[in-house]
């Protein structure tokens, strides 16, 4: 096998394990929980026919009631994950999860086009062991 490929694999698997240490419980900081993943409950509440992928958070006198402040995207996603694997706290720390772990192999990637192997593995090795990254990487609320 490539050892391009066999760091990538590896740094793969540290940053997962790190990452979904402790998926499982429930969000007990205030940080964690987030205005996005109620507006993707409610993305499944009203159904997308009705939101047409804005998050909306209530409805005033029969209008909708747009939350504006943040970008659809992450909503969305959240939402689509919701309706594949259902309502829960682990689903919803998946997406960032995916994310953090692609913006992973960016950055490896990234360094080795601009280092060499060995400087990308160390560098990548470093970044999955940041407490920012292992901690921060599957908040859903992106503003902590």
């Amino acid at each position: 096998m490539n050892s391009r490929l066999i760091n990538i694999v590896c740094l793969i698997l540290l940053a997962s394990i790190l990452l979904c240490w402790g998926i499982f419980l429930p969000y007990v900081k205030a940080w964690e929980v987030g205005t996005l993943e109620f507006l993707a409950r409610n993305h499944l509440s009203y159904g997308f026919h009705i939101t047409k992928g804005v998050p909306i958070v209530n409805f005033i006198d029969g209008k909708p009631n747009y939350y504006t402040t943040h970008p659809p995207l992450v909503p969305l996603l959240l939402m689509l994950s919701f309706k594949l694997f259902g309502v829960h706290e682990w689903n919803a720390r998946c997406v960032p999860i995916v994310f953090s772990l692609i913006a992973l192999l960016f950055f490896y990637l990234l360094i080795e086009y601009i280092c060499d192997k060995k400087t990308a593995l160390l560098a990548g090795t470093f970044m999955a062991f940041m407490p920012m990254f292992s901690y921060y990487g599957r908040i859903v609320n992106y503003e902590s």
